[in-house]
């Protein structure tokens, strides 16, 4: 990824994460939820199988044909998709548990990211705090289960997103700065995002 997708990254997860606060009391926003994430894997299923079947006309001088396996995966991600909207309380536990891997994830990815330069562009150990608290929100989430946690979980998710995200934008510019800084003194310049 290069540093503009990280800003991107950012900035959704800020804008997912005040959604979710300012709409955690809503009544089946999970539901919701599902049926949006149901409609997604619709598009992208039937996009990829209708892209799968219809090779360009380049692709066909050069001998290529459709591959029947992308084909049934396509396929596969249409029927779970259709699943999804039809049936979204089924999936409502199985999102709970993919919030709880996101959360796991970003909160290892921001670690993965930062910790190697921290020392050298001054930032402090308490910038860690957050990416190590996404981590064990993720893993609380995974543990106690959608049943025990689905009441406060819109809330909790969208509060670690909101303080993930300002600390991935903090970290960022601070990271970005001491860059163009060290630009200038002539120094060595090394990709650290």
């Amino acid at each position: 990824m290069n540093n503009k997708t990280y800003l991107l990254t950012y900035l959704i997860t800020f804008i997912g994460g005040v959604l979710l606060v300012v709409l955690n009391s809503r009544e089946r926003l999970f539901e919701a939820l599902a049926i949006i994430v149901g409609i997604v894997f619709l598009v992208l299923g039937l996009v990829s199988f209708i892209g799968s079947l219809n090779l360009g006309r380049a692709a066909r001088q050069a001998g290529a044909k459709p591959n029947p396996l992308f084909s049934i995966v396509s396929a596969g991600a249409f029927a779970l998709g259709l699943l999804m909207v039809i049936m979204p309380d089924f999936f409502v536990k199985y999102l709970v548990y993919a919030i709880g891997v996101v959360l796991i994830f970003c909160g290892g990815m921001q670690l993965y990211n930062f910790i190697p330069g921290m020392r050298s562009y001054g930032l402090s150990g308490y910038f860690l705090s957050v990416p190590v608290l996404s981590v064990v929100a993720g893993a609380v989430i995974m543990i106690l289960g959608p049943d025990k946690v689905l009441n406060f979980l819109a809330l909790l998710c969208g509060i670690v997103m909101l303080v993930y995200s300002l600390n991935g934008l903090v970290g960022y510019y601070a990271l970005n700065s001491r860059m163009k800084t060290k630009v200038k003194d002539g120094s060595e310049v090394v990709d650290i995002i």
